[in-house]
């Protein structure tokens, strides 16, 4: 009988959280070890098993076959690649795009050294082209503290840190998909709002956090995979978006008042309703994906591992 002594390439881990650790460059937790060999396999993203959404923002592959595009903006020469997200660094405002693997295995964390880094554009995975940008410093997310990357995600610091869409957008009967971790104890918080008042959502009441205010209509709402029953659009002590931990929110049956045009910018584009924790994906679908709900649920909780 042949023996097989060949083995996995050793495993690096560069960054904190369990979504660093990689094989071969790819990360350990978009695998599956089902070949025929028992080599790892690459198992299908949100983009693969479902339809296409309408905006996709993550740092992880969304999809197995993504279009390659051309960088925006990078120091230097553009290039073409899968890219996840771009970051300026702090010490000389240079600025690289990444791709999901570059962000885990060690690329992203020898360009930014010891230093800080700062998201200034998401890639939008979907088919749409739909990036989230900031040039200004002050208002960039930060992603990587004294050459450590948040393990959540982009952080936005409740003051004046938010992304815009290049393309303001539209949902009628729609489904939004969020992994984040909001700050429990900050007032007024909006992830995604806009210049004529649209915001969704908002946990909010005067200066303290004891309600939630979805300019918009909602169909459902699940957290973590369970039925989550909002009292109202002003509820009592109620907010489902702020924890001390990650978590997933699915919202099905969006349909907005107004435009979405950021991603953490507070209502009218006020900053004492800026969104302050970490986001780690957002997925907007333009449809109702009820029928899809548990199976995108699964894909994105078998990365995260939050339920």
């Amino acid at each position: 009988m042949e023996v097989f002594s060949t083995i996995f390439a050793p495993i690096s881990t560069p960054d904190l959280g369990p979504e660093s650790i990689a094989i071969n460059g790819t990360p350990f937790s978009s695998l599956s070890f089902i070949g025929a060999n028992g080599e790892p396999v690459l198992i299908d993203g949100v983009l693969d098993l479902f339809s296409m959404p309408v905006l996709a923002y993550s740092m992880r592959d969304l999809g197995k076959a993504r279009t390659p595009i051309i960088s925006i903006g990078d120091t230097g020469t553009q290039t073409s690649d899968t890219w996840v997200i771009q970051l300026r660094r702090d010490s000389d405002d240079n600025h690289k795009s990444f791709t999901a693997s570059q962000v885990i295995d060690g690329t992203l964390s020898t360009w930014v050294g010891a230093d800080d880094a700062f998201i200034t554009i998401l890639y939008d995975q979907s088919s749409n082209g739909n990036n989230a940008v900031q040039g200004i410093a002050v208002n960039q997310p930060q992603l990587v503290d004294d050459g450590v990357r948040y393990s959540l995600g982009l952080r936005f610091d409740d003051a004046d840190t938010f992304l815009t869409l290049t393309n303001s957008l539209m949902l009628s009967d729609g489904t939004m998909h969020v992994v984040s971790k909001l700050d429990p104890a900050a007032a007024r918080q909006t992830l995604f709002g806009g210049l004529t008042n649209m915001y969704i959502p908002v946990a909010q009441s005067g200066s303290i956090r004891d309600g939630m205010y979805l300019k918009s209509d909602v169909l459902s709402h699940h957290l973590n995979g369970q039925p989550a029953i909002a009292t109202g659009t002003r509820g009592d002590a109620f907010d489902l978006w702020t924890s001390t931990t990650e978590q997933l929110l699915t919202l099905t049956g969006v349909t907005t008042d107004f435009p979405i045009q950021d991603v953490g910018r507070g209502a009218g584009t006020t900053s004492s309703w800026d969104a302050g924790g970490f986001v780690n994906e957002i997925i907007f679908y333009s449809d109702d994906q009820s029928a899809n709900r548990v199976g995108i649920e699964t894909n994105i909780n078998d990365h995260y591992n939050i339920y």
